[in-house]
């Protein structure tokens, strides 16, 4: 009995392993910038590149909504904006790690 215990000790040692290196290599740090006029997210991973690149960059009054979905091993920041050549809006969504509830707020009150 005592060698079972060691098998399923060791699988789940192993899936353990493998669910933080999953999270190591989707790991994305999150950089959201309010210039008055232009809003731009920008993402990279911190053991890849240190230079930013952006996923979006839009005029401040064309955003219509930022929400964060939670997942258990990432975040979404879902971004509508408005797109006049189409008349409709354009949803953009970003995966990133770890957005703080404090960060989220931030960015809503700056664009308010």
């Amino acid at each position: 009995m005592g060698k079972e215990y060691a098998q399923i000790a060791g699988g789940t040692l192993v899936m353990a392993n493998i669910m933080i290196i999953r999270k190591i290599f989707s790991l994305k740090v999150f950089e959201f910038e309010n210039t008055g006029a232009v809003f731009s997210i920008k993402t990279y991973h911190p053991l890849h590149n240190n230079t930013p690149s952006p996923v979006i960059e839009y005029p401040l009054d064309k955003l219509l909504d930022i929400k964060i979905r939670r997942l258990l091993f990432a975040d979404i920041v879902i971004v509508d904006v408005y797109a006049e050549h189409t008349d409709s809006h354009l949803r953009f969504k970003i995966k990133t790690s770890n957005v703080s509830t404090d960060f989220y707020n931030k960015m809503l009150s700056s664009i308010d």
